[in-house]
């Protein structure tokens, strides 16, 4: 069992478990007695304050994590927000982007495409032209496996199925298994991708 590994168990099972272990019974005495008094409802709010600190911090990963990194890169991907998608890929990965960009630039089948789609920042963020991140789930992202300065994220895809006209409408989802690469850039997760 690695770091990443003991920490989701402390994190998500044992100290939750622990904190419930200790303040329900001092509650359920106190309501069987029906004698509450203030320090029970202080005791009630702070298990609901920490019960949605723990949602929020599980649910999106601890600050700085992998998983984090992922989500709010898929995120801002989503929204289509591309200045911060951008800030999320790895310098490798800007540079390859950047000549890629070049690459579909010059290419005469891209004569038809606005410029501004063909900038590195909106070349795989937009989903005209290179639309490879469409679909990803952000609320799927899940840690496979980090070593060192490298990670490894599970992420689901949704393909849209059962079309009541072809190509327009769909009815169903699809979801496929797919995986993002992480590098650790100065201190920061980035998202090392590679067209």
């Amino acid at each position: 069992m690695d770091v990443f590994e003991q920490q989701r168990l402390w994190l998500h099972f044992i100290i939750p478990l622990l904190i419930l272990m200790v303040a329900l019974p001092w509650l359920i005495v106190a309501l069987r007695r029906k004698k509450f008094r203030l320090w029970h409802f202080a005791l009630a709010a702070m298990l609901l304050l920490g019960a949605l600190i723990y949602y929020s911090y599980a649910r999106g990963g601890p600050p700085g994590s992998p998983q984090r990194t992922a989500r709010n890169f898929l995120k801002a991907i989503a929204d289509f927000d591309c200045d911060t998608a951008w800030q999320y890929f790895s310098s490798d990965s800007q540079r390859a982007i950047q000549i890629a960009s070049d690459k579909k630039k010059s290419d005469p089948s891209s004569s038809n495409v606005p410029r501004r789609y063909l900038e590195p920042k909106n070349l795989y963020c937009l989903p005209t032209v290179a639309p490879f991140f469409d679909g990803y789930r952000a609320n799927s992202v899940k840690l496979l496996k980090a070593q060192g300065a490298t990670a490894t994220v599970a992420v689901k895809k949704g393909i849209p199925t059962g079309f009541l006209i072809p190509g327009f409408w769909p009815t169903k989802t699809r979801y496929e298994d797919h995986e993002l690469s992480l590098v650790r850039e100065g201190g920061k997760w980035k998202i090392a991708f590679q067209p």
